[in-house]
């Protein structure tokens, strides 16, 4: 692990099952411009990018933390081809919203990984954040270790000396495997480095822990999802503040009761499958699980009088509009996650991701790689709320 102080720059202020599903037309979101913007500027901080998991600091300000991403220059609304992206970096926000800082190692014109895992042989490693939660003055933040399978990439239809580096990018794409989870802790407020370890129970069962966390008193509650013959579903883990190390020492609920053995969890399985990536929050006196479901563009909420089981009141609150408006098809969305505590007049902050199969898009439409911000009224997700 590289051990390289951060370099932060700053950016210019702009401002559980039911059988029915309860709709609701989409024009009673609205979109938050602003916040996308303060978000992604055009220069001087990342100009694109997913993941999009924010963890409230003990500051009042909020980390959220991207995977893929750019910096440089949008002009004209596109990215030059020779624009450079990492894997990781964190966006720091303002308790209101306004202003936004991005911090990663290197330089703004050589830019580097805020996080890079152990590197061995010729394949790279790197680090994609999952979720996380501060204690004192440490960020705990689960990492998908990830490595390039060359059997997994597509070759170029071009010669190789007619291919530039979109094209080589292009090759890549999807070649992507995991390796495992780890939980990295960076030091609060300077963001460093600190150390790294192996999530055991994800390596043993296959179970994704990680992307997302929820915490409450001190219980620290840790899903995360598997692919099973019926579908994608969550799986529930806990440990409690001060039970370090916090790679290990699960509990896991086996539908009645949390054990110690992770080959006794049992899915919470809802009438849909899930995304890889969700968010459990506490808003008011419930508990709401949102989610995409599986490879489509429609975001869900269910409500729950517990973190952890009895979701229901399934709604769907967002059809996402991108990959019905592309004309190409290729356009897709995904990763939609809440951010509570940027609530504003009874609404809750959504993001969600947007990607295209074909790389070279998100080069000439920068809009193509930045994740979308909604307001959700409450009293869609609830209407007790």
């Amino acid at each position: 692990m590289k051990l390289n102080v951060p370099i932060i720059l700053a950016i210019i202020p702009i401002a559980l099952f039911s059988c029915q599903t309860k709709t609701t037309a989409d024009k009673t979101v609205s979109i938050d411009q602003t916040f996308q913007k303060v978000f992604f500027p055009d220069s001087g901080g990342i100009t694109g990018a997913d993941g999009i998991f924010s963890i409230p600091l003990p500051d009042g300000t909020s980390a959220f933390l991207t995977g893929d991403c750019f910096l440089g220059v949008v002009r004209n609304g596109a990215r030059d081809i020779s624009t450079r992206m990492i894997n990781n970096s964190i966006v720091i926000i303002d308790r209101e919203g306004k202003t936004a800082r991005s911090v990663y190692r290197g330089t703004y014109d050589q830019p580097e990984s805020l996080i890079e895992p152990e590197q061995s042989g010729d394949t790279k490693h790197w680090y994609w954040p999952g979720h996380g939660f501060t204690e004192d003055s440490t960020l705990y933040l689960f990492a998908l270790n990830m490595y390039n399978n060359p059997k997994l990439a597509v070759k170029s239809d071009k010669p190789e000396d007619q291919q530039d580096v979109v094209d080589k990018m292009a090759e890549n794409q999807w070649s992507f495997a995991l390796e495992g989870i780890d939980l990295l802790q960076l030091s609060l407020p300077g963001m460093q480095f600190r150390s790294a370890d192996r999530v055991q129970c994800t390596y043993d069962t296959d179970i994704h822990f990680g992307n997302c966390v929820f915490t409450e008193g001190n219980i620290i509650y840790i899903y995360g999802t598997r692919n099973d013959p019926d579908g994608s579903h969550i799986y529930r883990a806990r440990t409690h503040t001060g039970n370090r190390p916090y790679h290990e020492n699960w509990e896991f609920f086996d539908g009645k009761e949390w054990v110690t053995d992770p080959h006794r969890a049992v899915p919470l399985k809802l009438d849909i499958w899930v995304s890889e990536q969700f968010s459990i929050s506490r808003i008011k006196d419930k508990y709401v699980l949102l989610t995409m479901g599986k490879m489509t563009s429609d975001i869900y909420t269910y409500t729950s009088d517990s973190p952890f089981q009895g979701f229901k009141n399934k709604t769907l609150i967002y059809r996402t509009p991108e990959p019905g408006a592309d004309t190409t098809k290729q356009l897709f969305t995904y990763n939609a996650l809440a951010h509570p505590q940027y609530m504003k007049d009874d609404e809750l902050l959504v993001s969600y991701c947007i990607n295209s199969m074909t790389v070279r898009d998100v080069y000439r439409n920068a809009d193509n790689y930045r994740a979308r911000f909604i307001r959700v009224p409450l009293s869609m997700i609830d209407p007790t709320f």
